[in-house]
């Protein structure tokens, strides 16, 4: 029930990183603040969430992206 997440951020920028269930609600927060442009990847730590499918978010600066992930246990 673990993973990385990565990402590249162009920017020096405030970013949020946040894991949410199917009905939207944020189950967790990864990151937030202010970080220098590179490459990043977070750890996801499932094992106290159900199995099922999440979704996590990524913002930073202007842009934003959701994906779909699938949690088994």
């Amino acid at each position: 029930p673990k993973t990385l997440i990565k990402c590249k951020i162009p920017e020096y920028s405030f970013i949020k990183l946040a894991m949410f269930d199917m009905m939207g609600r944020e189950v967790k927060i990864l990151y937030e603040g202010f970080i220098r442009p590179g490459e990043y990847q977070y750890e996801f730590d499932g094992t106290v969430l159900a199995s099922g499918v999440y979704f996590y978010r990524i913002e930073a600066g202007t842009y934003k992206a959701t994906k779909k992930m699938v949690l088994m246990k």
